[in-house]
């Protein structure tokens, strides 16, 4: 455990560290890998350098509140004035299959079941590992920007993931996986047996894997790529689009597209306290999801009032810093099994 005054910030940010100290006794913490209730800390181009984290989970409600406020404050007065430390440079262009030198790593965050709290499965995210910092996409993704690194990058964290879905299935035998992949990525040939190898690799039922499809610019389908998903999904693994909207679209181009599911991203999630307007912007799009079968992750919720609008919309399934941050599939296995949701 470290020191609320070794994360690399100004000397304003220092005062208010100090600050939260003496409010709660200490119970606050500065980590590089996220540990209990954990609020990430941002450098000025966004990447993630600590979070601020409370082990104490039995007080976890008592404490969120504030420090949620101090991570993000703590960001803004790293953005605002120079951090008294140097902060990790952002990543410049790389060859295509380098892929930094075997430095990118998956981290998880886990999909919940609401009325449960259980975790049905994790969102694999790509990270970059640079020195003592840990690099979000933004600071990276720029450089893979070419079928060949965008497939290199689903084949690592494709590895990633379903090596830790092996490793867990003693403990939750169901525990499935989410892979992002990019349209563009998909190769002429053989995308389907690439991904079976895989599988069988690790010993993971295919039905356990969702590749979840998203595209940088507008969403295109040409016949290779409907071809290639049209094999997956005859495989048993499930199919989900990254966005409600774009699903949409695509389902009224192609409505023999197998597609399980879909994504309610955050920008309608983080609404759904706001008003009657945006409960009803919300609504219709499940509603629609709901009636072609598809079921519906929510992204992005980190409060109680979104899930119980969720579940009215009839949305069970979602993922946020409510349940838990981003992180390292070894802290995350300490967790798995148990409800990420405490009942009131």
């Amino acid at each position: 455990m470290n020191s609320l005054a070794e994360v690399p910030t100004s000397r304003a940010g220092r005062h208010l560290l100090q600050y939260l100290h003496d409010v709660t006794a200490g119970r606050w913490s500065i980590e590089q890998r996220p540990r209990g209730v954990a609020f990430p800390i941002s450098d000025p181009e966004g990447t993630v350098i600590a979070y601020l984290c409370l082990a104490e989970v039995a007080e976890a409600d008592r404490y969120r509140r504030i420090g949620g406020t101090v991570a993000a404050a703590l960001s803004v007065l790293l953005t605002a004035e120079p951090a008294d430390t140097d902060i990790t440079p952002m990543v410049t262009k790389a060859p295509e299959h380098s892929l930094f030198d075997g430095r990118l790593l998956a981290h998880f965050q886990p999909i919940v079941e609401f009325t449960s709290g259980s975790v049905v499965a994790v969102e694999a995210l790509a990270r970059l590992s640079s020195g003592s910092a840990i690099l979000g996409p933004e600071a990276f993704l720029h450089a893979i920007d070419t079928p060949p690194a965008m497939l290199a990058l689903f084949d690592r964290m494709l590895d990633d993931s379903l090596a830790f879905i092996a490793d867990q299935r003693v403990v939750v035998p169901h525990l499935g996986a989410a892979v992002k992949f990019e349209f563009d990525a998909v190769p002429a040939t053989g995308f389907a047996e690439r991904i079976a190898g895989r599988l069988k690799q690790y010993d993971v039922p295919p039905e356990h894997l969702t590749l979840e499809l998203q595209e940088r610019g507008a969403f295109t389908l040409g016949p290779q790529t409907a071809r290639a998903l049209q094999e997956l999904a005859e495989l048993g693994v499930q199919l989900v689009i990254s966005d409600i909207d774009q699903c949409h679209t695509l389902m009224d181009e192609m409505p023999r597209l197998p597609i399980a599911g879909t994504k309610l991203r955050r920008r309608y999630v983080s609404r759904l306290t706001d008003g009657e307007a945006e409960v009803e912007q919300a609504r219709v799009l499940l509603a629609r999801a709901t009636d072609r079968g598809v079921d519906v992750i929510a992204d992005g919720v980190e409060t109680r009032g979104q899930i119980e609008q969720l579940l009215r919309l009839g949305c069970r399934f979602g993922l946020g810093y409510l349940f838990a941050v981003p992180q390292p599939g070894t802290s995350l296995a300490d967790v798995i099994d148990m409800p990420l949701l405490a009942s009131r």
